[in-house]
C-alpha cells in the first residue's frame, strides 16, 4: 500500500489547518485538541474565492464534500481528508498529487449500511412488498407462503472487503448462511469471511456467481470496478438468485439489470444508490419488477460524526509521527471520469414531484 510521501520532522509540523464551516461550533474544540499546535481556519466549502484563499496556506484540509477545485489547485496541501466514506462522485488524477497524502472516513456508517443491506434481503425473500399491498388492499393470502424463502442455508457472495463487507459478513453468518466474498487485491483473510477469491489473482466474478443466491456489492467505485457487474454477470446468474448494491451506483449496469428483472431472469434485486441522484420521476427504475428502491439512505448512528472526529484527531497524531495515516485513498482506489450533467428541468421536475408526494402523505 502507498503510504504516503515521507515527511522529514519540520514537513510534519502542521501549521494550519482548513476545516469546514459547519464543524466549528459542534466540534471546535475536539478539533483544536487534535491539531494542538496549528491554526485552525474554518471557512465555507462553497464560497470557492474564499476556499481558494485559504488553501494557498494550509498544510491540511478536512472536506466535508468531494474536492472543489480550489483544493485541486492547492499548492501547499500536504494531507487532504474528505469526511465521508469515499469520494461521492468522482476523483481526478490530479487530486492523487506524489506530494499528498489523502484520506476518508471509510467505515464510519459500516454496521447501518450492513443492516441496510440484511433490510434488503429479509425484504426480498420474504415478499414483504406483496404483504405491504395486500395489506393496503386489506386482502388476506395476496403472498402464498411457498413464494417466502429463509435466509437460512442460502450462499451469499459479498464483492468487497472493507468495513461494511466485513460488518455484513457477521449479520449473514447469524442467519446461518454461507459467505464467499471477491476483492481486487490479493490480501490478508478477512475477518467472517472464510472464502476469498480477487480479481488480481486471475478470479472472475462470472465464474463465481451462479451458485449463489444473493450478490451483494459492497465495493469501492474505480476505474476497474466500475460496471464490474454487467450484463455477461448478471446473465451467468441463476433465475432465482438477488443483487443487493448497498455501496456505488456505477458498479451495476443499470439497464442489464432492468432488462434481467423484466425477462425474469433474476428473482429480485434492491438498490439503494443510483448513477444520477435524486432518481428521475421519469426513470423506468420505478415501474421496473421485483425491484425494491431506497434514496441512498441508511439508519443513522448516534456516534457516526464523533467516530469520524476521533479517526481525524488519530490520524492528526500519525501524521506528526510520521506514521502511515489510516484509510488512505490512492489513484488505483479512485472513479476519474467526471459524471454527466443532468438535465435541469428533468432534475427540477423530480424534486418538485417528491415535495407534492411528501406533502400529501403528511
Amino acid at each position: 500500500m502507498n503510504h504516503g510521501p515521507a515527511l522529514s520532522v519540520s514537513e510534519r509540523a502542521i501549521h494550519v489547518v482548513a476545516l469546514p464551516m459547519q464543524y466549528q461550533q459542534r466540534f471546535g474544540d475536539f478539533l483544536a485538541k487534535a491539531f494542538p499546535d496549528s491554526v485552525l481556519v474554518y471557512a465555507d466549502e462553497k464560497d470557492e474565492q474564499a476556499m481558494r484563499a485559504l488553501l494557498h496556506r494550509a498544510d491540511v484540509a478536512i472536506l466535508s464534500r468531494d474536492a472543489s477545485p480550489a483544493v485541486l489547485n492547492s499548492k501547499s496541501l500536504r494531507w487532504i481528508h474528505c469526511n465521508h466514506a469515499g469520494i461521492d462522485q468522482f476523483a481526478p488524477a490530479e487530486l492523487f498529487d506524489a506530494s499528498r497524502t489523502i484520506t476518508t472516513a471509510a467505515g464510519r456508517s459500516a454496521s447501518a449500511i450492513a443492516e441496510h443491506a440484511l433490510f434488503f434481503m429479509l425484504a426480498l425473500t420474504g415478499q414483504q412488498y406483496r404483504f405491504w399491498l395486500a395489506q393496503r388492499w386489506r386482502c388476506w393470502g395476496i403472498a402464498r407462503r411457498g413464494q417466502m424463502q429463509a435466509l437460512h442455508g442460502k450462499t451469499v457472495l459479498i464483492v468487497g472487503a472493507g468495513h461494511t463487507a466485513q460488518a455484513l459478513a457477521k449479520l449473514c453468518a447469524a442467519h446461518g448462511m454461507n459467505i464467499v466474498g471477491y476483492r481486487r487485491r490479493v490480501a490478508e483473510p478477512v475477518s467472517g469471511i472464510p472464502t476469498m477469491y480477487a480479481s488480481d489473482a486471475g478470479d472472475k466474478l462470472k465464474a463465481l456467481v451462479g451458485s449463489v443466491d444473493f450478490l451483494l456489492l459492497c465495493a469501492s467505485l474505480n476505474d476497474s470496478s466500475h460496471r464490474l457487474v454487467d450484463q455477461t454477470v448478471i446473465d451467468a446468474m441463476q433465475p432465482d438468485s438477488f443483487i443487493v448494491n448497498v455501496a456505488r451506483a456505477g458498479l451495476l449496469d443499470a439497464s442489464a439489470l432492468r432488462a434481467a428483472l423484466g425477462e425474469g431472469r433474476l428473482a429480485g434485486a434492491a438498490l439503494d444508490v443510483f448513477d444520477a441522484e435524486p432518481l428521475s420521476v421519469f426513470s423506468p427504475m420505478w415501474r421496473c419488477r421485483n425491484l425494491l428502491l431506497t434514496p441512498h439512505t441508511s439508519p443513522p448512528l448516534p456516534d457516526r460524526d464523533w467516530r469520524a472526529m476521533q479517526a481525524i484527531k488519530e490520524n492528526a497524531a500519525r501524521y506528526r509521527a510520521g506514521l502511515p495515516l489510516r484509510n488512505q485513498m490512492t489513484l488505483r482506489d479512485a472513479y476519474t471520469e467526471p459524471a454527466r450533467r443532468r438535465n435541469r428541468i428533468e432534475l427540477m421536475l423530480t424534486r418538485l414531484w417528491s415535495r407534492c408526494v411528501r406533502w400529501a402523505l403528511r
